[in-house]
Protein backbone atom coordinates (compact mmCIF):
# COMPACT_ATOMS: atom_id res chain seq x y z
CA UNK A 1 0.00 0.00 0.00
CA UNK A 2 1.32 3.58 -1.16
CA UNK A 3 1.14 6.48 1.23
CA UNK A 4 -0.05 9.90 0.36
CA UNK A 5 3.05 11.13 -0.67
CA UNK A 6 4.25 8.65 -3.29
CA UNK A 7 0.77 8.53 -4.62
CA UNK A 8 1.42 11.97 -5.54
CA UNK A 9 4.61 11.36 -6.65
CA UNK A 10 2.78 8.51 -8.95
CA UNK A 11 0.21 11.05 -10.10
CA UNK A 12 2.87 13.14 -11.50
CA UNK A 13 4.25 10.69 -14.20
CA UNK A 14 0.98 10.16 -15.40
CA UNK A 15 -0.34 10.66 -19.25
CA UNK A 16 -2.47 13.45 -18.27
CA UNK A 17 0.07 15.13 -16.03
CA UNK A 18 3.06 14.79 -18.52
CA UNK A 19 0.68 15.84 -21.59
CA UNK A 20 -0.32 19.50 -18.94
CA UNK A 21 3.66 19.34 -18.44
CA UNK A 22 4.24 19.52 -22.29
CA UNK A 23 1.25 22.20 -23.18
CA UNK A 24 2.68 24.46 -20.49
CA UNK A 25 6.13 24.46 -21.05
CA UNK A 26 5.52 25.44 -24.22
CA UNK A 27 4.23 28.66 -22.79
CA UNK A 28 7.70 29.36 -21.46
CA UNK A 29 6.81 27.73 -17.75
CA UNK A 30 8.67 25.22 -16.31
CA UNK A 31 6.58 22.81 -14.01
CA UNK A 32 8.59 21.34 -10.79
CA UNK A 33 8.56 17.42 -9.92
CA UNK A 34 6.43 17.55 -7.24
CA UNK A 35 4.53 20.74 -4.85
CA UNK A 36 3.08 21.15 -1.18
CA UNK A 37 -0.34 20.88 -2.43
CA UNK A 38 -2.04 21.28 -5.55
CA UNK A 39 -5.31 23.64 -6.53
CA UNK A 40 -7.33 21.91 -8.95
CA UNK A 41 -9.75 24.96 -9.88
CA UNK A 42 -8.95 28.23 -10.83
CA UNK A 43 -12.09 29.95 -8.97
CA UNK A 44 -12.73 32.13 -6.65
CA UNK A 45 -12.66 29.79 -4.12
CA UNK A 46 -9.24 28.08 -5.64
CA UNK A 47 -7.47 31.26 -6.52
CA UNK A 48 -8.57 32.40 -2.53
CA UNK A 49 -7.22 28.32 -1.34
CA UNK A 50 -4.08 28.78 -3.43
CA UNK A 51 -3.06 32.39 -2.17
CA UNK A 52 -3.32 31.67 1.18
CA UNK A 53 -1.29 28.24 1.23
CA UNK A 54 1.18 29.74 -0.80
CA UNK A 55 0.97 32.68 1.99
CA UNK A 56 1.85 30.31 4.37
CA UNK A 57 4.84 29.09 2.97
CA UNK A 58 3.81 26.32 0.75
CA UNK A 59 4.59 24.90 -2.78
CA UNK A 60 1.49 25.69 -4.68
CA UNK A 61 0.24 24.51 -8.50
CA UNK A 62 -3.12 26.06 -9.06
CA UNK A 63 -4.64 24.02 -11.86
CA UNK A 64 -7.83 24.93 -14.36
CA UNK A 65 -8.94 23.32 -17.26
CA UNK A 66 -9.65 27.10 -19.14
CA UNK A 67 -6.24 28.35 -20.90
CA UNK A 68 -7.29 31.74 -19.42
CA UNK A 69 -8.75 32.69 -16.82
CA UNK A 70 -11.85 34.61 -17.04
CA UNK A 71 -12.82 33.51 -20.28
CA UNK A 72 -15.54 33.22 -21.04
CA UNK A 73 -16.68 34.38 -18.13
CA UNK A 74 -18.51 32.27 -15.27
CA UNK A 75 -18.80 34.56 -12.35
CA UNK A 76 -19.52 38.15 -11.45
CA UNK A 77 -16.78 40.82 -11.77
CA UNK A 78 -18.07 42.94 -8.83
CA UNK A 79 -15.07 42.97 -5.47
CA UNK A 80 -15.95 44.59 -2.74
CA UNK A 81 -12.83 47.33 -1.72
CA UNK A 82 -13.19 45.11 2.19
CA UNK A 83 -12.59 41.75 0.43
CA UNK A 84 -9.85 42.93 -1.59
CA UNK A 85 -7.80 44.88 1.98
CA UNK A 86 -9.18 41.86 3.77
CA UNK A 87 -7.38 39.13 0.65
CA UNK A 88 -4.71 41.67 0.31
CA UNK A 89 -5.16 41.72 -3.30
CA UNK A 90 -2.88 44.18 -4.89
CA UNK A 91 -4.97 44.73 -8.62
CA UNK A 92 -3.25 46.04 -11.08
CA UNK A 93 -4.80 49.31 -12.37
CA UNK A 94 -5.35 47.54 -15.77
CA UNK A 95 -7.46 45.43 -14.08
CA UNK A 96 -9.78 47.82 -12.73
CA UNK A 97 -12.48 48.94 -15.21
CA UNK A 98 -14.64 50.88 -12.76
CA UNK A 99 -14.64 51.84 -9.07
CA UNK A 100 -18.24 51.62 -7.72
CA UNK A 101 -20.53 52.76 -4.80
CA UNK A 102 -23.00 50.34 -5.28
CA UNK A 103 -24.29 47.19 -7.01
CA UNK A 104 -27.63 45.15 -7.72
CA UNK A 105 -27.66 41.92 -7.36
CA UNK A 106 -29.79 39.96 -8.87
CA UNK A 107 -31.60 36.60 -8.27
CA UNK A 108 -32.20 33.76 -11.39
CA UNK A 109 -35.92 34.60 -10.50
CA UNK A 110 -35.63 38.27 -11.40
CA UNK A 111 -35.54 39.90 -7.84
CA UNK A 112 -32.87 42.10 -7.20
CA UNK A 113 -31.18 43.40 -4.05
CA UNK A 114 -29.46 46.88 -4.18
CA UNK A 115 -26.50 46.52 -2.14
CA UNK A 116 -24.10 49.70 -1.03
CA UNK A 117 -20.40 49.52 -0.33
CA UNK A 118 -17.63 51.22 -2.14
CA UNK A 119 -15.53 48.37 -4.82
CA UNK A 120 -14.53 47.71 -8.26
CA UNK A 121 -15.53 46.20 -11.71
CA UNK A 122 -12.48 44.39 -12.53
CA UNK A 123 -11.73 43.05 -16.33
CA UNK A 124 -10.00 39.54 -15.76
CA UNK A 125 -8.84 39.71 -19.66
CA UNK A 126 -6.44 41.81 -20.95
Amino acid sequence: MQNDASSARLALTSAPWVLLSSRVRKMGVDLKESYDVVVVGAGPGGCYAAIQLARAGLEVLLLDRAQEIGVPKETGEGLSKGAVERLKLKLPSYCIAQEIRKARVYAPNGNYVDVRGEGYIVEMKR
